[in-house]
């Protein structure tokens, strides 16, 4: 079978992927993330939040071993890099892997809550993809017409990005561990959300708007957590609408100019037509009922309501798959699954890795302000 073929070294030894994946399994790269996610009704418009404590990016690799995978970290200055062996201990020849430091990340900021919107305006396909980063959008604009400029990208300091330098000693893919994941920590440790009366049922909601993504040569792939396990999950994906009606001041109405609502976000209208509205179908909200916060409110008497059915509307939506699909295991070799990366033997390759809130995420509301998170990421190398 054609998928078999990325687990058997090229010496022919016929050998199952699973034997190939266990040989591997020691070479992890782990990352811890603890912090704080804070919105208000207004989207776009929250305040500095608590910082993240603590980051660790570790590789373990068995030194018996012939396989050798490593691991750069560039400084955000482009040019200066701290290498693998400089976080290697002399004595124990244990890797101590970087921390935020390292990155450069500013503890006394912690992550707002962005958009992976407009990605066509940076993520261009051909030529060279060597200098781009990942860019987003910190306003939600209600000027679909309006040519995007550098001012709507939101800071760095909104979100964690760091850059990667892969490189292994034989040709490879490489994959999540499944251990990966992203966890809303245990209640009695959401201590700033209990602080601030929170509900802590809605506060595990956060996981679902956080998302991870892996940007390289080889393409750009945008993780979310399902709510499932991997046992549950029925392959329905989590559609996330980069555009849609708002209740940007809290109010409890759809954002209207007086006689009709206003439709935010990414989208546009095949035909040369123009928005169409209806008084009386309830067509606006993208999510039918799951919602809350900004997302969820009630549309103003009076008020002619944007037809978000109408066949001549796209809604640009988020192009992003469930974790699952990036992990490994090795007991379902067969699972639809895809790689973040491939390595050539001796090939350095280049991976934007971000952590982000996605603000048109149907929870990234006022609801998970304070929550907190655990992320845990891990690498395995599978060879070609």
């Amino acid at each position: 079978m054609k998928f078999f073929k990325s687990y058997i070294r090229r010496n022919g030894l016929n050998r199952h992927p699973k034997a190939k994946f266990l040989a591997l399994g020691g070479v992890l790269f782990s990352l811890g993330v603890v912090t704080s996610v804070a919105t208000t009704y207004a989207w776009y418009a929250i305040n500095v939040i608590q910082s993240i404590p603590n980051l660790n990016v570790r590789i373990i690799a068995d030194e018996d071993l012939d396989f050798k995978f490593t691991m750069d970290l560039e400084k955000k200055d482009g040019k200066t890099r701290i290498f693998y062996d400089d976080r290697v201990d002399e004595e124990t020849g244990e890797f101590l892997g970087f921390d935020l430091d390292d990155m450069e990340y500013d503890r006394t900021n912690g992550l707002n809550d962005v958009s992976g919107m407009y990605e066509s305006l940076w993520n261009v396909s051909g030529g060279d993809r060597s200098t781009i980063k990942p860019m987003f959008q910190k306003t939600y604009i209600n000027a679909p017409n309006r040519e995007r400029t550098t001012d709507d990208y939101a800071s760095d300091k909104s979100y964690l990005q760091t850059v990667l330098w892969l490189k292994a000693s034989e040709d490879c893919d490489i994959y999540l561990t499944p251990d990966s994941g992203i966890k809303a920590l245990d209640p009695e440790h959401q201590t700033a959300a209990i602080q601030h009366g929170k509900d802590l049922a809605k506060i595990a909601k956060v996981t679902n708007a956080v998302r991870l993504s892996f940007f390289s040569d080889d393409g750009y792939y945008i993780a979310y957590q399902p709510e499932q396990t991997e046992d549950e999950y029925k392959g329905e994906p989590r559609i996330t609408y980069f555009g849609g009606v708002l209740d940007m001041n809290g109010d409890g109405i759809y954002d209207n100019d007086g006689e009709k609502e206003i439709l935010y976000g990414e989208y546009s209208i095949s035909g040369g037509k123009e928005l169409t509205y209806d008084d009386d179908a309830l067509t606006g909200p993208l999510y039918d009922g799951q919602m809350s916060g900004t997302f969820s409110a009630s549309h103003g008497e009076g008020i002619k309501r944007v037809n978000t059915k109408d066949p001549n509307l796209n809604i640009v939506t988020e192009d992003s798959l469930p974790i699952y699909q990036l992990q490994y295991r090795a007991d379902r070799p067969l699972r639809p699954l895809q790689s973040i990366c491939s390595l050539k033997a001796g090939e350095e390759k280049r991976i934007v890795f971000s952590v982000y809130c996605e603000g048109w995420d149907r929870d990234m509301t006022n609801d998970i302000e304070y929550a907190s998170f655990n992320i845990n990421l891990g690498f395995t190398a599978l060879l070609r």
